[in-house]
């Protein structure tokens, strides 16, 4: 299940995901905006990883899974990069 919340400071607006496991509703994880100049899609990322990793290397971390891999280290909604809160600066 996920959902969505929206977080208004000021003129700036954010909108955070929290998404909980189907199997398991007590685990959890949130996502929120990375917050990276240059950075906001899937293949962003990618083209940014990829200057410093082979494409193997790439792939594995675009593809990491958290919390004993219930979920995706990065996920892209609407054209906007997340990535699981807390875990990355």
């Amino acid at each position: 299940m996920l959902s969505q919340l929206h977080v208004q400071d000021n003129s700036v607006s954010i909108i955070i995901y929290h998404y909980c496991h189907p199997a398991n509703l007590l685990a959890s994880i949130t996502y929120a905006p990375v917050a990276r100049e240059g950075i906001s899609t899937m293949k962003e990322l990618e083209i940014y990883l990829s200057n410093f990793f082979d494409e193997s290397t790439c792939q594995k971390l675009i593809s990491t899974r958290v919390d004993d891999e219930k979920f995706p280290l990065f996920m892209e909604r609407d054209g906007i990069l997340y990535c699981a809160g807390g875990l990355l600066d």
